[in-house]
């Protein structure tokens, strides 16, 4: 017997029902359009609400803000390719346990090289230890804090850290910043992103602290 054939215009129809892409296909639920496609691509937070809105039979930017930001329904995680992606969490601890434990590890030695090379911090394991969990106690205090929050509470985290000395893109970053970075963005431990201010992306971001 011999196999069916498919056409470019078949399998074009076969995805777009299958991405939910089909007027006939669309959905209101966000977790769903989230696993019909894994997960919405989201290194542009603009691009999420494209990719969700596309599929909606109602299309509502406040009804992926609320999945986001409310229900955390969705979930906004660093992973696979070192890029963020906005998953249902189901979906994110596999993506965690399958990508983003690695790229944490690289972040981690990353973070512990640019430690090494400033001036004053003699034990860059230890601070990075120490820092991290006054972080996390000061999340656990104020329930919810941006990355400013972070460093006034603790102003040896706001400090400066050389980053690249060596090399030409040579740059220098508030100490919680790059805290943050290592304990939230990579290893979940710092908390979810609360909805943006518009404010600058490294400071402006507020977290929620989650429980241990």
């Amino acid at each position: 017997m011999a196999l069916p054939r498919i056409t470019d215009e078949r399998r074009r129809s076969l995805i777009g029902r299958r991405h939910l892409l089909a007027p006939g296909r669309r959905s209101n639920e966000l977790p769903a359009i989230a696993d019909a496609v894994l997960a919405l691509h989201s290194s542009d937070p603009v691009s999420v609400f494209l990719s969700a809105v596309t599929r909606m039979q109602k299309p509502s930017i406040s009804a992926v803000e609320q999945a986001l930001y409310q229900d955390r329904a969705l979930i906004r995680h660093h992973a696979m390719r070192r890029t963020l992606w906005v998953m249902t969490p189901s979906v994110t601890e596999s993506a965690h346990a399958s990508s983003t434990k690695k790229i944490a590890a690289r972040q981690r030695l990353r973070l512990l090289k640019w430690l090494n090379e400033t001036p004053g911090i003699d034990e860059p394991e230890m601070w990075l230890r120490d820092a991290t969990e006054k972080a996390l106690a000061t999340l656990s205090v104020l329930g919810a804090g941006t990355t400013r929050d972070v460093g006034l509470a603790n102003p040896e985290l706001a400090v400066p850290i050389r980053v690249g000395r060596c090399s030409s893109w040579r740059d220098r970053r508030p100490r919680d910043v790059s805290v943050r970075d290592d304990s939230g963005r990579c290893q979940r431990r710092c908390g979810a992103r609360q909805q943006p201010d518009g404010g600058c992306p490294d400071v402006g971001v507020t977290f929620t602290s989650i429980p241990r």
